[in-house]
């Protein structure tokens, strides 16, 4: 065999050996739950959180607290996309008190904020006790609980966040499927809204991949600029606003969350000719799949990533109102 055939040879076995692990590296991980023993031995160092002064209230939708999410330090932060530029996530990095950290994806159709559970004790979570307080995402579908903890704090660059909540999911294996991503990127923590109500401007540039976090109420944007503007309309927790699909119109969520386009409930994969955002027209998006994208439970359309990323999405929880901006 020549060496030139002998090279080829090599090539195409190196060729087949990584489109195999593309393939493996592909596959969503499978869950590990925690056992008994694990989450007893997690939730040994609860804590009752009246002793940080947090009001924690029960409820059937899952509890909800008031005096958490404190804004230290600086009143404003601007935070690069980590996620690759083939991908409409915005991801950014949050770490906690003593370096370290991971990337963190913004969610407006999750109500909660989420973390895997290999990073509690980088985060040096504390689990909120006596008894774990479990909670199941419902805004897709997964099996495996959340378990309520505290995060004294998170920081994005300069700005510290005190006194943070977030489910860690019960699991040794990754954030999937909260994490909308399995690999690329590999999230590890999720913003959910109960968060971003913390601040009174969330502005998610697609074009210039880049998230601003504002606690102070001033505008951070030309208010002329703005293509449209839709008071949120809230969804299970989740942000949601009125919208016109092929003249009807129905709640849809914003869901910064997805990498797809357009997405109707129960899978239901029927064209739509035209969506219109206020005064900002969609003409024959592209339908997904919601069965596979796990988020078919959903009772209304949801509008993702792949329409998002045309515009500056100006979240403007001041004045409850969603802001479409030319980029």
């Amino acid at each position: 065999m020549s060496s030139r055939i002998k090279a080829a040879t090599g090539t195409a076995v190196c060729l087949a050996l990584i489109s195999l692990a593309s393939c493996i590296t592909s596959k969503p991980p499978r869950p590990e739950p925690l056992s008994g023993h694990d989450l007893q031995i997690f939730m040994s160092n609860s804590r009752d959180p009246e002793m940080s002064g947090v009001e924690l209230i029960r409820g059937s939708e899952g509890v909800f607290a008031r005096n958490v999410y404190k804004i230290r330090s600086s009143r404003k932060v601007l935070l690069k996309f980590r996620s690759p530029r083939k991908s409409a996530l915005p991801v950014v990095k949050v770490e906690p008190r003593s370096g370290g950290g991971c990337d963190m994806l913004i969610d407006t159709s999750s109500r909660k904020s989420w973390i895997e559970f290999e990073q509690a004790e980088d985060f040096e979570l504390v689990p909120i006790g006596p008894r774990p307080e479990r909670y199941k995402a419902t805004h897709l579908r997964d099996s495996i609980n959340g378990i309520l903890t505290m995060a004294p704090y998170l920081r994005f660059r300069k700005m510290l966040i005190s006194d943070a909540l977030l489910y860690v999911r019960a699991d040794h294996a990754t954030l999937w499927p909260i994490s909308r991503s399995h690999d690329d990127p590999e999230v590890e923590a999720v913003m959910g809204c109960g968060m971003m109500k913390a601040f009174a401007f969330i502005v998610i540039n697609y074009k210039d991949r880049e998230v601003m976090l504002f606690g102070e109420d001033e505008y951070p944007v030309n208010r002329l600029d703005f293509l449209t503007s839709l008071p949120i309309e809230w969804e299970n927790g989740a942000i949601a606003v009125d919208a016109l699909l092929d003249g009807k119109r129905q709640k849809v969520f914003i869901d910064t969350g997805g990498d797809y386009a357009l997405a109707r409930p129960a899978g239901d994969t029927s064209p739509c000719k035209h969506l219109f955002l206020g005064d900002v027209a969609v003409i024959d998006p592209e339908l997904a799949d919601s069965k596979q994208l796990g988020i078919d439970l959903r009772d209304i359309p949801s509008i993702g990533g792949r329409i998002l990323k045309n515009y500056v999405l100006v979240i403007d929880m001041a004045r409850q109102e969603i802001h479409l901006q030319q980029p």
